[in-house]
């Protein structure tokens, strides 16, 4: 089972509709990239949201550029000068979305959403760590792979 499909049954346990991380370790696990490091460099991300179609990534300035040339299988979230913070962009992004329950990883992340988008009830829980943690047989090969 894929990481993307492991965190499809753990949202779908919770019956929420997508994860927001806030967390590099998070974001880099889920983030369909050969080399995500390469790409988030630094913690410059705000939030990337994980349980849709494709990732959507809320990236700060100085990663910006790179996240949007980079990310091919991603939806990026471009921040230039003068744009709206990220903040400010994933809050207007969640209000539009629809969904019923999100879960965060970041209890930051959550009251910075909470009264702010409607009737979406917010769950705080690292479920990334909880999977980062639980090794797949994909995730043992890959350890092996780099002994």
């Amino acid at each position: 089972m894929t990481r993307s499909e492991r965190l499809a049954v753990a949202l779908q346990e919770r019956s929420a509709d997508v994860f927001i991380t806030g967390s590099r370790p998070n974001q880099l696990y889920f983030l369909p990239h050969p080399e995500p490091s390469s790409v988030i460099s630094r913690a410059n991300c705000r939030a990337i949201v994980f349980g849709g179609d494709v990732p959507v990534v809320f990236p700060g300035v100085w990663i910006s550029n790179a996240c949007r040339d980079l990310l091919t299988d991603c939806r990026v979230v471009e921040n230039a000068l003068g744009d709206p913070p990220p903040e400010a962009q994933l809050l207007s992004y969640v209000q539009g979305a629809g969904w019923k329950k999100i879960v965060v990883d970041q209890q930051g992340l959550a009251d910075s959403l909470r009264g702010r988008i409607g009737s979406t009830e917010v769950l705080v829980e690292d479920i990334g760590a909880q999977l980062r943690r639980t090794k797949d047989a994909a995730d043992l090969e890959i350890g092996r792979a780099h002994v």
